[in-house]
Order: structure tokens, then C-alpha cells, then sequence
């Protein structure tokens, strides 16, 4: 990705793993031309800086820790424990952009 970027090549990135401070500083240190569109997964405080300072572009927050909640709960329902509740598996996703801060 290093050389795409000193050549100015990469209008877009989609961050689904790398760290997004990691990605943030592999821009940074490769500043040559425009930045190019990044566009990352569940909000961080690293996201939220970068969102605020104009590296990231979008964030979609998938709200990570209602899954978990969501998961638990269709599982002990689905095997009978106390506290199961059956209910949609379906989480609603947010898409975070600098305004929306």
C-alpha cells in the first residue's frame, strides 16, 4: 500500500481490521497528494479524532457490544434458560460522519 500511496494512486480506503490510529499514521506519513476517502468500522476514540480532524471520511458503528446482548439472549432463549428472551436478531447500524459527532 506504501508505494499506491507516494504515487498517489489510492483515492479510497476501506479500514474493516487495520487499527484506525495505524491507518492514520500510514496516511500521515505518506501526505503527498489528496487524501484519499477512508471510510472504517465501529467508533473508537481514535476514529472520533479522526473523524473530528478530517483523516476518516465515515464511520459505520455496528454497535458491537448489542450484538453480544442480542446473541446471549437468542441463545439462552433458544436453550431454555432463565432470562432468554426470543426476540429480533437483527442490530441497526449508525453511520458516523464529522457532523454527526
Amino acid at each position: 500500500m506504501s508505494k499506491a500511496l507516494e504515487a498517489g494512486k489510492v483515492t479510497g480506503i476501506y479500514n474493516a481490521g487495520v487499527s484506525h490510529a495505524v491507518l492514520g499514521r500510514a496516511l500521515a506519513a505518506h501526505s503527498l497528494g489528496p487524501p484519499p476517502v477512508l471510510v472504517g468500522h465501529d467508533i473508537s476514540p481514535d476514529a472520533e479524532r479522526m473523524l473530528q480532524e478530517g483523516v476518516m471520511t465515515l464511520v459505520i458503528d455496528q454497535n458491537p457490544d448489542l450484538q453480544v446482548r442480542k446473541a446471549l439472549l437468542i441463545l439462552a432463549s433458544r436453550f431454555g434458560l432463565p432470562g432468554g428472551v426470543a426476540e429480533s436478531p437483527v442490530v441497526p447500524f449508525t453511520v458516523l460522519v464529522r457532523d454527526s459527532l
